[in-house]
């Protein structure tokens, strides 16, 4: 087994992805930009700040950080506008550091990133808000360099209620099913995490692909997957991406993933941190520069190397490779 200064070499040689951050509400707002190092880490309006930043993801050894684009209920008189300018502001980060980070839009932009010893930035949309009713805006949304759609957040839309809509929560709509074919045909990720229990397995019988959730528990009835919904994502080919809340530390976090392995199976278990959304960071991963901390937490629990690659970034990539075009 490999420790300490050992098991951060391997994590050198990883493939690191990290499926959820929502950095880029911050980044519109101008209260900070991703490619400059925000100090300190503090609790700001309810959220950690200065967890993830592209010096941060350098440090950290993270390859591919995926970046939420999520509506505020505050905007939902206009939600296509606002998410039109987070699109926007990422663009104009982007732009800013070309010498440090690589837009992912394939698979292979991924493995850009890890050769040229960048950081890879993906788009992501966390609910389906800023849609509407308009499959049209899919394909728009798609040519903007989105490549993963998470239907919902807590709340319902058009396209399906989240795991807080309702005591008796429905499934999808026939604009929730459009926008999963839609997202099939055009090679985009669905992403399940928030979704309540109904759509997720309508979207299991919809989805024409691997299914991911890019930031999921796995007790508790906040927010989390059951054993079923586990095999189910597995069945798909997919990924269920752990996530740090309500105060955990590194050997919950670790025990979480062990429970996706055991139940899944190794090959459908990953990461999804949730910097700048979490109201409290676990403690030993309080920002990205711990993500070598969280590889040797690990081995130490008794995971071998290849299984370690796997959960860090390997299984995701394998999704981007089935899904991305």
């Amino acid at each position: 087994m490999l420790r300490g200064s050992a098991a951060g070499g391997l994590h050198r040689d990883l493939t690191v992805i990290d499926a959820h951050s929502d950095i880029l509400m911050d980044v519109t707002d101008g209260a900070c930009s991703l490619g400059e190092r925000f100090e300190p880490v503090e609790t700001t309006s309810g959220c950690v700040r200065g967890q993830v930043d592209i010096p941060r993801l350098l440090e950290g050894g993270v390859t591919c950080q995926v970046l939420a684009i999520f509506v505020k209920a505050e905007h939902h008189d206009n939600s296509l506008r606002h998410a039109l300018d987070m699109i926007s502001s990422f663009h104009l980060e982007l732009t800013r550091n070309l010498d440090t980070a690589v837009f992912v839009k394939k698979a292979l932009d991924v493995h850009r990133a890890k050769r040229d010893g960048k950081v890879g930035l993906m788009l992501s949309l966390e609910g389906a808000e800023p849609l509407g009713e308009d499959g049209a805006l899919v394909r728009v949304f798609y040519e903007l360099g989105v490549r993963l759609i998470g239907l919902t957040w807590n709340w319902r839309n058009a396209a399906a209620d989240g795991w807080d809509a309702s005591n008796t929560p429905g499934g999808l709509t026939p604009f929730g099913r459009v926008l999963v074919k839609e997202m099939g045909r055009l090679g985009m990720i669905v992403d399940v995490a928030h979704l309540a229990k109904p759509g997720f397995w309508e979207v299991v019988e919809v989805a024409e692909g691997p299914i991911i959730g890019s930031h999921c528990r796995t007790w508790g009835d906040w927010h989390s997957l059951d054993n079923r919904q586990l095999e189910a994502v597995a069945a798909s080919g997919g990924v269920v991406c752990a996530i740090g809340v309500r105060r955990p530390d590194l050997a919950d976090i670790v025990s979480q993933i062990r429970h996706i392995a055991d139940v899944a199976g190794i090959d459908h278990v990953g990461f999804g941190a949730d910097f700048y959304g979490l109201d409290w960071a676990p403690k030993g991963l309080e920002d990205a520069t711990k993500y070598p901390a969280l590889t040797e937490a690990l081995l130490k629990a008794g995971l071998s190397q290849a299984e370690v690659a796997k959960i860090m970034g390997g299984n995701l990539l394998r999704v981007f490779e089935a899904i991305l075009k």
